[in-house]
């Protein structure tokens, strides 16, 4: 096994003047000018002090300077860890006391004082040598929500990536021709397969304009860019599936993932469009983005509910009860994975990396990953999802600790108590907060305010209620469903979200 940086140079070698990179204002690089433009970035990376090992930020929002940017800290055998340009100062804070990068390509909202580094089109004609292969170096670090109110970095070999990739011919074969869409943000971890499906098998990428598009303008840009690969969100599937679903026609095999898949909507695109597939793709962060997946070709074989499958190439599955003994099929079992996917551990926590990684089975003889995922396996030898062990949830994709939102709500010196959930299912899933205030001057505008200047706007709850005190169930438990019933959205106590 090599690293990405090296198979990236190798498909370079085979396809030179084949397109690389186009994006919405028609601008392309071909593999080799793509090449150029990686290795005089990791060239003006090494100039500001990066070396193997280092991390670097990336903000450049999304855009051909991304995936430049993106290759070019690997040809530097630095880490990236990709963040929104609009992200909060105090995360921004968070991320780099954690990651203690060298440097940042691209201004998101504040530098934290690291040195910036240009970006792609300003690059000088410089070339940095490549470094020798290693599968074992970090390729990327991606923050997932923490239960205790800092950010988790999953830390990615580049030996994951590759095993990403190579698992594609099983589930979503793509190569020369192809042409796969990037649109996802870099800080979550599907940016990785969107990228690296394209540029390691010689696909072109076809990047996105930069913002959020509504569900037409995303259908148009997939329909007229001629995207032949996508992956869409459980819940932006579905929009796209009601609102956009003629302009699908072109897409030869669309993922869908992130969150439970709607088997309706994947009935509703099959039934439509002959000859598009569509993928259930399943995995957490820590198994470099894919773990399992299911495939469907005909809307005649959906199965409601979509089973998230088998494993993909060079992973294993293990179905465990809470002694770590492996269940028979069709008991229910937590998921555990191996394999080269699974990441090194958590950056700099050494405790989490201990908990959720290593010999954690005394009946499984390997390095696995406790996803905290509960599983069982169908007659056919496929995983069903059946939900969590634990408060962890997914907002339109991306994860959410309900424990570290209610961390942050506590830090508000007029919250007294607080009671974070979720309402509705799929793509209406919303998070929802309940506070108790410590008098009566606490309003849900500073709330929502408070909130969206540290955490990710995904995380900012839509419903909110204020509640002299908790409603309680005649267990003594809080009363979840009355919160819910109390809760309104933001724009109603005029708070913009």
């Amino acid at each position: 096994m090599t690293s990405v940086d090296e198979e990236f140079r190798n498909q370079v070698r085979r396809s030179p003047e084949a397109v690389a990179l186009r994006d919405g204002n028609g601008r392309t690089l071909t593999y080799a000018e793509l090449e150029r433009a990686v290795s005089a970035q990791a060239r003006l990376l090494a100039d500001a002090g990066v070396v193997p090992g280092s991390a670097v930020l990336v903000g450049t929002g999304r855009s051909i300077a991304e995936v430049v940017a993106v290759l070019g800290v690997m040809w530097a055998g630095a880490a990236y860890a990709g963040i929104e340009p609009g992200i909060p100062e105090a995360r921004l804070g968070q991320i780099i006391s954690v990651l203690q990068p060298v440097a940042m390509i691209g201004a998101a909202a504040g530098s934290g004082g690291l040195p910036l580094v240009p970006s792609w089109p300003d690059l000088p004609r410089a070339e940095l040598p490549a470094l020798p292969p290693d599968p074992a170096r970090t390729a990327y670090v991606a923050f997932t929500s923490g239960s205790t109110g800092i950010p988790k970095g999953v830390t990615v070999p580049h030996r994951g990536v590759l095993r990403l990739i190579a698992g594609i011919s099983e589930y979503s074969p793509v190569g020369p021709g192809d042409r796969v869409l990037r649109f996802c943000s870099l800080s979550f971890d599907v940016s990785t397969f969107e990228i690296f499906a394209a540029l390691l098998t010689g696909a072109s990428l076809e990047i996105h304009p930069a913002g959020v598009p509504s569900a037409a303008q995303l259908g148009r840009f997939v329909r007229d860019a001629g995207v032949t690969m996508a992956w869409f969100t459980s819940g932006l599937f579905n929009v796209v599936a009601e609102f956009a679903l003629g302009d699908l026609g072109g897409i030869r095999q669309l993922v869908v993932g992130g969150d439970v898949v709607s088997a309706e909507h994947v009935r509703r695109v099959l039934e439509r469009h002959r000859g598009l597939a569509v993928i259930n793709g399943y995995g957490p962060t820590e198994n470099t983005t894919f773990t399992t997946f299911h495939r469907v070709e005909d809307a005649a074989q959906v199965e409601d509910p979509l089973p998230i499958g088998t494993p993909v190439a060079n992973t294993q599955v293990y179905v465990l009860d809470a002694l770590g003994r492996l269940v028979p099929p069709g008991a229910v079992g937590e998921l555990y994975v191996g394999g080269d996917g699974v990441a090194a551990g958590y950056f700099g926590d050494t405790a989490r990396t201990a908990g959720s990684f290593g010999n954690l089975s005394s009946y499984v003889q390997s390095r696995l990953y406790r996803t905290g995922d509960m599983v069982r396996l169908d007659g056919l030898g496929r995983l069903q999802f059946l939900g969590r062990r634990d408060d962890q949830v997914k907002i339109r994709g991306c994860r959410v600790e309900l424990g570290e939102l209610r961390t942050v709500l506590m830090a508000h010196p007029g919250v007294a108590d607080a009671f974070v959930t979720v309402s509705g299912d799929g793509s209406a899933k919303e998070l929802v907060a309940v506070c108790v205030p410590v008098d009566n001057g606490l309003a849900v505008p500073e709330l929502v305010s408070f909130l969206a200047g540290r955490l990710p706007g995904f995380m900012v709850p839509a419903l909110w209620a204020i509640v002299p005190e908790f409603p309680l169930t005649v267990s003594g438990k809080v009363d979840r469903d009355a919160l819910i019933r109390s809760a309104r959205p933001a724009a109603v106590y005029g708070a913009a979200r």
